[in-house]
């Protein structure tokens, strides 16, 4: 039932799509091509009902509605309006893309506001140590070998899952550092340039590890040079006195 539904009404696959996107509205356009009559396709994870996608998708609604408002107000013909309202659904993708570039600069002003209130939080646990790794591939695996080693002898966190981007760090750091902690593992990625040095502008790093550059994202990038820099990112905006660490090293 829930198939049918999202084939006749698919917000939740286009949403699934933007969510996926990190909410960027010209990744998403770029998506549309090749996703546009495609149906039920959450395949590597499932949407997540966030307070934005439920924005997003309240927004998105409510524009669907309006199409169809405007097309019974003005067509007086039975069958037209409802070829028209058949129509309208097959644009349902274009107005998760409106939805959510209206909404952009709330949600901007908002992801201002939660990473500035993290990296306070930060700041002012003056005894924290935080070790961040960045790469292509292996953050994950170094991030919860470094947690298991120090688990028993130190007060440690590590930012858990597959949170890695800038907002989703600081989202984390509001809801879940403790204020005992002393150490802090987090890793970090990117699917822009600069996104890795707002990571690190929140989180000061005192330990950084670069585990290696390869070729994932490198589509977003266009070449491994850019990738590079967004990596090295990492250890141009860790503190001066940082232990820096490659996988030459």
């Amino acid at each position: 039932m829930n198939k049918l539904l999202n084939a006749i009404f698919p917000f939740r696959d286009f949403l699934y799509i933007l969510q996926l996107e990190e909410y960027s509205s010209e990744r998403f356009i770029k998506w549309l091509p090749k996703f546009f009559f495609r149906r039920n396709i959450e395949r590597r994870q499932s949407l997540v009902f966030t307070k934005r996608v439920k924005r997003t998708l309240a927004l998105a609604v409510c524009i669907y509605l309006l199409s169809i408002t405007l097309v019974i107000t003005i067509v007086e013909d039975l069958k037209t309006i409802l070829l028209l309202i058949l129509l309208t659904n097959v644009f349902i993708p274009i107005y998760v893309f409106l939805s959510n570039l209206l909404l952009q600069p709330f949600f901007e002003k908002l992801k201002a506001v939660i990473r500035s209130r993290s990296k306070n939080l930060i700041k002012n646990l003056k005894e924290l140590k935080v070790i961040v790794i960045a790469g292509s591939y292996g953050k994950t695996t170094i991030k919860n070998f470094i947690f298991q080693l120090l688990k028993y002898s130190h007060e440690i966190q590590m930012i858990s899952g597959n949170i890695n981007t800038p907002t989703g760090i600081a989202n984390w750091i509001i809801n879940n550092l403790r204020k005992n902690t002393k150490i802090l593992v987090a890793e970090v990625d990117a699917y822009q340039i600069g996104e890795i040095k707002q990571s690190c502008s929140i989180l000061s790093p005192d330990y950084c590890i670069i585990t290696n550059i390869g070729d994932q994202h490198l589509e977003r990038f266009k070449n491994e040079s850019n990738l590079a820099k967004a990596l090295f990112e990492a250890f141009e905006n860790s503190k001066k006195d940082a232990f820096l660490l490659t996988d030459k090293e």
